[in-house]
């Protein structure tokens, strides 16, 4: 990796978008709001939903050099997965496809392409041992949720910083519900700040100075998005101090868009060295769950 590397981890966790545009509708039917946030993090527990698709990954971070220049770097990934099932924590393998939105060289993709087919073999031996070894332990894994939510980690020199709405729906009072719509869905917003008295990891303290609004869809009670503003702020202008989206596929599930972290808009929360990061998701596929091999295979050559 160049520059600052990112880093993602699955969690019980496109293209880039603006910020919500949102309209009240007119149904005012009370909302249970602590039902609602328990239906949400159910629905958003389905990993292996995950182990179904393959998807494009773009990972983009933006930071000044010393002469004060904005610098900007970005990788792109096809993420693909074994096709043994891991009765635990799904396994991914990373194929880097571009640098800096420029292809990568053809031998060095055919390179990679070997090295992640055999990060692919040996996920396959790691899920059989696995499955073996917890072949009488019945687990659901969130098997009947309508989508999953991705944990995104960022490393800098100076700190390391994770954005998990699960964490975010566990952990936050939820306040003044309201009907809107969003994407042209009907949703709930929900204002949110830290419980009083709330523990965050290292990694997530900055959400102890955070609050924001959540949007939770109406129909199918999944997270859609969450945008969050340091919570000292006397008015929110500009940039959020980070961003998490869902979208949902033809399917009907709710798989991430987007997810944000505004640093250079907000070096108050962050700390020192604070960078923007993004991360882009895109072209899901979805593949039969019988089948029995998945090849990392070449792209088509372009005419």
């Amino acid at each position: 990796m160049r520059g600052c590397f990112l880093l993602m981890c699955l969690c019980l966790l496109g293209t880039g978008t603006a910020l919500a545009q949102t309209a009240p509708v007119a149904n005012e039917e009370p909302v249970n709001v602590p039902v609602l946030i328990e239906n949400a993090l159910g629905n958003g527990k389905g990993s292996k939903l995950l182990s179904e698709y393959t998807y494009t990954l773009r990972m983009m971070w933006r930071k000044p050099d010393k002469q004060g220049r904005i610098i900007e770097e970005s990788e792109t990934y096809e993420a693909y997965f074994p096709s043994l099932k891991n009765k635990g924590l799904t396994k991914f393998v990373m194929l880097k496809t571009k640098e800096n939105d420029r292809p990568v060289a053809p031998d060095k993709l055919d390179k990679e392409r070997q090295k992640a087919a055999a990060r692919l073999l040996k996920a396959e031996e790691d899920a059989q041992k696995s499955n073996q070894r917890n072949a009488e332990v019945e687990r659901d894994n969130g098997s009947k949720a309508l989508g999953a939510y991705f944990k995104m980690s960022f490393s800098t020199l100076f700190s390391k910083l994770s954005l998990d709405v699960s964490t975010l729906l566990e952990s936050c009072d939820f306040t003044r519900p309201r009907r809107e719509r969003l994407d042209g869905r009907e949703v709930i917003a929900l204002d949110f700040r830290p419980k009083a008295g709330a523990e965050f990891s290292r990694e997530e303290q900055y959400l102890a100075q955070s609050a924001g609004t959540i949007w939770i869809d109406a129909a199918e009670k999944v997270l859609l998005r969450v945008e969050g503003w340091p919570r000292n702020l006397a008015t929110r202008a500009g940039n959020p101090a980070f961003v998490y989206e869902q979208m949902r596929l033809p399917e009907g599930y709710w798989l991430p868009r987007v997810g944000r972290m505004n640093g250079m808009s907000h070096p108050s929360l962050f700390g020192r060295g604070a960078t923007d990061y993004v991360f882009e998701f895109s072209n899901y596929q979805r593949f039969g769950a019988e089948i029995k091999d998945v090849k990392i295979k070449p792209p088509r050559e372009q005419n």
